[in-house]
């Protein structure tokens, strides 16, 4: 295998609030030893690693022609309203090897190995540069993290890795190297973080560095790929008492980030999303105070000018339960739903009556107020006269925004992408615990503090919404809708659709969108029957990468 030692850096930014911490930095190409020579340019290029900790910097993962878009909009969670995006990619499945994935000039693959690269430099480099023994033992430690999370990200889509463990190859590709199992990667990323997490810092002491590498971080993350490699995508052949095996490892490692009570989730949901630091942060990708998210979430009359990009779904609305748990629509047949016969509180003309209370704090519909310009405004969503593909969609994205801050008026608010916070932990370790043991005083528990934060009813131990002893089955299902209603817009349903093989079901689902008549009234319509693949429940690799390889790197299934 060819070695090189790289030139560090090509340009990376990462975005911060601006009241301190990590600045935004852009470093054109440097010799390693003009970088390790210098204590500025030291600490900007670990900068420049956890700039790589999403693979684009921006608010949401589709970008395009400076638009950008949530993974959202292919998941039957809602739909594009973006003309010029390659959305058919993925919802009528016509991605191709090599083709950028979610951006213009973005492909995971190559972007996140190049970071892998970076961060092998980084530490191969360190040593010789003037900072402190401390801080440089603490930048090995942020280093290490960022490869292993680089890791996790490439899995999510890709699923078996090219592990170069410390190697610094020469060039672009990974030529030399040879791809790793689905057992050795995960076993390769948690080990990772096993030796990592008795050495980091639950917290650091000054403020400005918070978004720095933590324990519960690496602990967070670690019990994520557990649930991954858990997941029905990864256990066809498997036997049943390996995947126990397997899902036991995942609430464990959740679990064990739990009971040592360093986290909480935040009191007010809505109020989270636009606050810079709080008790459920985990690791939040730090951006500066800004407006992104009401441009990308509004119409233009007030968004000034942009048009709003992501649109929820009718099938989203129809998706949350009643504020008890129970489900009133429970599918569509020929079109139209099927309403559930036990729930008798639910009026499909005032949908949103007894639902589930983060229905009203996740989606502005018809009849809603909004802050803008100095005085409250109805949101009128009969801007176009007629249902159609392109046009009304009924409803738009209120998470992320407080419908209190006039941002037309006072400016931006804290917008951070959240990679990791509490309540996912809680989820994984629910939905984890329930697969391995089955139904639990403890899995309903974890549940409840993520319903109880919204004031949603209680679940009760015993029995389901309905009365019904819970069963493994019926327990699972409720913990797949919670992660579906809690993480609305977090961009979690286009992966876990993937990780539960239910792509035909989510990704390839036929949608419908909401139209207002007249007085106000809604109904359903139908926007398009969408098409998935099995080939895309992982993302292909280049070609390139598979060409050069001579077999030692093979292609995902059905590229």
């Amino acid at each position: 295998m060819k070695l090189k030692t790289i030139i560090l850096f090509s340009v990376f930014s990462i975005f911060v609030a601006c009241d301190g911490g990590l600045e935004r930095i852009e470093i054109s190409s440097d010799s390693e030893k003009s970088v390790f020579s210098d204590k500025v340019k030291t600490r900007n290029a670990l900068n420049n690693l956890y700039g790589s900790m999403r693979h684009i910097a921006g608010y949401h993962s589709f970008t395009e022609n400076n638009n950008q878009q949530l993974l959202d909009a292919v998941t039957d969670n809602g739909r594009n309203m973006l003309w010029n995006f390659p959305i058919p990619t993925f919802t009528q499945s016509t991605l191709k090897p090599g083709q950028d994935v979610f951006a213009s000039g973005n492909l995971p693959w190559r972007d996140y190995y190049k970071a892998i690269r970076m961060a092998n430099a980084f530490l191969a480099n360190i040593d010789s540069s003037p900072v402190t023994d401390e801080e440089k033992a603490d930048m090995k430690i942020e280093a290490l993290f960022l490869r292993a999370l680089y890791y996790c990200e490439l899995f999510k889509g890709y699923g078996p890795l090219v592990i170069v463990g410390d190697e610094i190859s020469d060039g672009q590709t990974l030529e030399g190297f040879e791809r790793s199992s689905v057992d050795q990667t995960i076993n390769y990323i948690v080990n990772e973080f096993d030796q990592l997490i008795p050495r980091m810092k639950w917290e650091w002491e000054n403020d400005g560095d918070y978004g720095r590498a933590t324990k519960g971080m690496a602990m967070a993350y670690k019990a994520r790929m557990l649930l991954y490699y858990a997941s029905p995508l990864y256990t066809q052949g498997v036997s049943e008492s390996d995947i126990k095996s397997r899902w036991k490892a995942a609430s464990d490692a959740a679990n064990a980030l739990i009971v040592e009570n360093k986290y909480d989730l935040h009191p007010n949901y809505v109020e989270f999303f636009n606050t810079r630091k709080t008790e459920e942060n985990i690791l939040p990708y730090l951006r500066v105070i800004g407006t992104q998210a009401y441009t990308m979430s509004l119409s233009s009359e007030f968004a000034g000018g942009n048009v709003c990009g992501m649109r929820p779904t009718f099938n989203m609305i129809d998706a949350y339960a009643m504020k008890d748990g129970k489900q009133p629509v429970l599918g569509y047949e020929n079109g139209e739903p099927v309403f559930n016969q036990q729930v008798t509180n639910y009026d499909d003309e005032q949908f949103w009556l007894n639902r589930d209370p983060r229905m009203e704090m996740q989606i502005f519909r018809h009849g809603d107020q909004i802050l803008v310009n100095g005085s409250r405004q109805t949101i009128n969503m009969r801007i176009y006269d007629e249902p159609s593909p392109s046009g009304q969609n009924g409803f738009l994205v209120k998470k992320y925004i407080n419908p209190n801050h006039d941002f037309r008026q006072s400016g931006g608010i804290h917008q951070n992408v959240q990679m990791m916070r509490f309540a996912e932990v809680l989820l994984i370790f629910a939905e984890a615990e329930n697969q391995a043991n089955g139904p639990s005083a403890a899995v309903i528990r974890a549940v409840n503090r993520v319903r109880n934060r919204v004031k949603a009813d209680l679940l009760d131990e015993a029995d389901d919404p309905y009365g019904r002893a819970w069963t493994k089955t019926s327990l699972n299902n409720q913990i797949m809708l919670e992660r579906r209603m809690e993480f609305f817009a977090e961009e979690h349903r286009f992966w876990d659709a993937r990780r539960w093989k239910l792509g035909h079901e989510i990704l390839g689902a036929t949608v419908y969108g909401g139209f207002v008549n007249e007085n106000g009234k809604y109904s359903r319509y139908f926007i398009e029957n969408r098409k998935f693949m099995d080939k895309m429940y992982l993302l292909p690799l280049p070609n390139i990468e598979v060409n050069k390889s001579e077999g030692k790197i093979w292609q995902n299934p059905g590229w």
